[in-house]
């Protein structure tokens, strides 16, 4: 769906999910971006779903598609009076009608996304704590990405290889070598055992968490 005024402009569409349960960071729902053109999804966790977060969010999101140039959001209170941020981001607003969220492209992608979520949060064996349900958002939104075709069209075909030879369970043992640390010895521990969380970046890298804290 676009309007005449903003045929042609890049337009992002942004959907805002509270979460009873807070994670380990105090975050307490997340925003949620979808790129009409590439489809590219970007799920941000924030400590409250309020206009300030939307904004916050749409940064991350830029960083990987570009400039937004129209912002499109439901009817809820949280995407009103918002004309000063709108205005200080240089974003026009496109309303979607309270009778018309089927035009907010970023509901399916969300209802993706969060079924990915609570398979991984509900699954029997290695199940994750429900805290750390915001590291898995990075997980079940990158798997979106890739499943889509999104991360080609944003990345590149070499980073979406990448990323899918990096792809793997949620939480996985993974060993990080860690450059940076003085070895004294031979003997000494050159790697540290981390959790699996996402691929990131367009180099081949992935995220990973501290094992006993987050994951195990």
């Amino acid at each position: 769906r676009k309007d005449d005024a903003t045929r042609g402009l890049r337009h992002v569409y942004s959907d805002a999910i509270p979460i009873t349960i807070t994670d380990y960071w105090g975050m307490q729902g997340f925003t949620f971006y979808t790129d009409a053109l590439s489809q590219w999804g970007t799920g941000v966790a924030c400590k409250a779903a309020d206009g300030t977060a939307i904004f916050a969010g749409l940064a991350e999101h830029e960083a990987d598609c570009g400039k937004a140039q129209v912002l499109s959001g439901d009817a809820a209170k949280v995407f009103t009076g918002l004309a000063d941020l709108f205005a200080k981001a240089k974003v026009q607003r496109e309303p979607i009608g309270e009778k018309k969220q089927n035009e907010n492209f970023a509901e399916p992608r969300v209802g993706s996304v969060l079924k990915k979520m609570r398979t991984v949060l509900n699954r029997r064996i290695h199940r994750p704590p429900k805290k750390a349900w915001s590291l898995v958002l990075k997980w079940a939104t990158a798997a979106t990405n890739l499943s889509n075709g999104a991360w080609v069209r944003v990345k590149g075909k070499t980073s979406r290889d990448s990323a899918i030879r990096n792809f793997m369970q949620f939480g996985q043992k993974v060993l990080v070598k860690d450059h940076g640390a003085k070895v004294r010895s031979a003997l000494d521990a050159r790697s540290t055992e981390r959790g699996y969380v996402a691929p990131a970046g367009a180099a081949g890298g992935i995220l990973t968490v501290a094992w006993e804290r987050d994951i195990h």
